[in-house]
């Protein structure tokens, strides 16, 4: 999915990831093998990102990372994955829908979406659906969207790991568990790619 479209394995992974280690373990997870896929796919990409357009967003998401961060300590483990699903049934209903978003690409409404987007990555790991739902309903091809939801994701990773590890909250056993699982998460990627 994600070597195919840019984005998308945070939504199949976070369900199930959060049933097994817990709502933080899944933002480090997920977040540790997503940036070495970012890594692996933004030299074919690179190109065809509006850094224009995602740096804003992405800069504003940063900035609120550790809301999330600080949400994911203080609220019930349950309700967290309980939200995951809701987030999850709720992007399906609108994409299947066919809603779009036509409206032009405003600051106040990128920094909207990234604000949401930054809360989302910290709490859940599912910082993926606001953005997913503003950058499709553009005008941008297939080629464009992937590339923007690469550097998009990319540029939020790092701003991840640094909130985390500002706040101590990235555990070894949640980064072992990642580099277990990233060589066949790699593989899938380059083959989706192809």
């Amino acid at each position: 999915m994600r070597g195919f479209s840019g984005v998308g394995s945070a939504l199949m992974m976070a369900p199930f990831f959060v049933g097994f280690f817990g709502p933080l373990n899944t933002v480090t997870i997920i977040g540790v093998i997503e940036m070495a896929v970012s890594i692996q796919m933004l030299p074919g990409v690179h190109r065809d990102i509006n850094w224009r357009l995602i740096g804003p967003m992405a800069a504003m998401a940063a900035l609120l990372m550790p809301l999330g961060s600080w949400l994911v300590t203080r609220i019930d483990p349950d309700l967290i994955k309980r939200g995951i699903g809701v987030l999850l049934i709720g992007l399906t209903i609108l994409l299947l829908s066919g809603w779009r978003y036509r409206g032009p690409k405003r600051l106040p409404i990128t920094l909207g979406v990234g604000a949401l987007s930054g809360i989302l990555i910290t709490l859940t790991s599912l910082g993926g659906p606001p953005v997913i739902v503003y950058l499709l309903s553009g005008k941008d091809g297939a080629t464009e969207n992937r590339a923007n939801f690469t550097g998009y994701f990319g540029l939020c990773l790092i701003a991840m790991f640094n909130v985390l590890g500002v706040q101590n909250m990235i555990s070894f056993s949640a980064i072992k568990t990642a580099l277990i699982l990233l060589p066949g998460y790699m593989l899938a990627v380059w083959i989706g790619s192809r």
